[in-house]
């Protein structure tokens, strides 16, 4: 897979999850200046501090949210702007960061043209529409397509940064190291009812990744948080052990308003590297999609966490 440059030397950004979650480019040109005004080759970042640093050099009136740190990091962290040097079970709002602010202020500059872009796109489309088409493509073919066609791995991300109430979640394969996991685990603990239908993860036959996965995400939580998470195994086999029934399909639904439909499972390799495909709908459909959800849902195994 081929890198791209700029004229500069800098790299070419591929992930746009800021411009997708904070959207404003003037928010985000705020963020710019900044990152601008750090002194230094090399500085330690966390939320606070980029906060403190964004109202005081800056007309920035608020500051940035959990899900908007979240996000310029992934894209800072994704383009070797910034590289974590301490974790938190807390999610990356307690990261602490190393960032070269010069790097950050490249970034930033593609981020807030993504921005833009995306504005002028809306304000230019005719028509508007309840389907939203979302793949994860080689980027060669990314490249070469005019067709309007998200990418799935920020379109999900911005979908679960969003939540507000209740995320579902049916999905039969996970990676345990995926960001996903993190993502995953940062909706209950920020209040959000979070259900997730996977298969294989009780049981003496179980998933070895699938159970590592659910096993990372119910660790992250303390004792009030795992109040807001649900986990249920449908994987059902005949007498004779043969498979009868299971989970195949991957759906992703956010505070009944938008849902995630498609080929993808939550894995490293179909959310960056194969060939899926699905749509993201909102309106009345998604309440249709959450009441077979929910069947099933209601009918499948409890996992204890």
């Amino acid at each position: 897979m081929t890198s791209l440059d700029l004229s500069d030397g800098s790299p070419l950004c591929q992930d746009f999850t800021a411009a997708a979650v904070v959207q404003d480019p003037l928010r985000l040109q705020y963020l710019r200046t900044a990152f601008e005004d750090f002194t230094g080759d090399e500085i330690q970042l966390t939320k606070k501090s980029l906060n403190e640093q964004l109202i005081d050099c800056s007309a920035a009136g608020e500051p940035l949210s959990v899900s908007e740190f979240n996000a310029v990091m992934v894209s800072l962290a994704n383009t070797q702007a910034a590289t974590e040097t301490r974790t938190s079970t807390g999610g990356y709002g307690e990261y602490t960061f190393q960032v070269t602010p010069d790097d950050a202020v490249r970034v930033l500059d593609q981020q807030i043209i993504a921005s833009l872009a995306s504005q002028q796109l809306q304000v230019s489309q005719s028509t508007s529409t309840d389907i939203k088409l979302v793949a994860t493509l080689p980027q060669d073919v990314e490249r070469a397509i005019s067709a309007d066609v998200g990418r799935l791995d920020i379109a999900l991300r911005r979908m679960l940064m969003d939540a507000s109430d209740t995320v579902r979640i049916a999905n039969p394969y996970f990676d345990p190291g995926q960001w996903i996991i993190e993502d995953l685990a940062a909706l209950p603990r920020r209040g959000v009812e979070t259900q997730i239908l996977t298969r294989e993860v009780t049981g003496e036959d179980a998933d070895g990744r699938a159970l590592d996965a659910v096993t990372a995400i119910v660790k992250a939580l303390d004792s009030t948080e795992i109040e807001n998470m649900m986990i249920r195994d449908f994987y059902e086999t005949s007498r004779s052990g043969y498979q009868t029934g299971a989970v195949h399909a991957k759906i992703i639904s956010v505070d009944d308003t938008r849902c995630y439909i498609g080929s993808a499972n939550l894995t490293d390799l179909n959310l960056r590297g194969n060939f899926e495909f699905g749509v993201i709908l909102e309106g009345e459909l998604v309440s249709e999609v959450t009441e077979v959800f929910d069947a099933i849902f209601s009918r499948s195994d409890s996992v204890p966490l």
